[in-house]
């Protein structure tokens, strides 16, 4: 199983393109998530079995960033 980045566009389009080069090149999947998915399980938007989509996604994470969610 080849690895997958769940990938939330950030923005700046050039720098979302030039870090979606680099993963293709190193066969890796890319997984765009859009804003109404941000609340789902990893599972869930790897589409992975047994793993359900939320009706209604959690709010309680939205805006908030982890310390590895810096720059590349």
């Amino acid at each position: 199983m080849r690895e997958t980045v769940l990938y939330y566009e950030p923005g700046d389009k050039a720098r979302a393109e030039a870090l979606k080069g680099v993963l293709v090149r190193l066969g890796v999947r890319i997984k765009n998530v859009g804003a109404g998915e941000t609340g789902q399980t990893v599972g869930f938007l790897l589409g992975r079995k047994g793993f359900e989509g939320r009706a209604e996604p959690e709010k309680s994470g939205a805006g908030r960033t982890s310390a590895r969610s810096g720059r590349i």
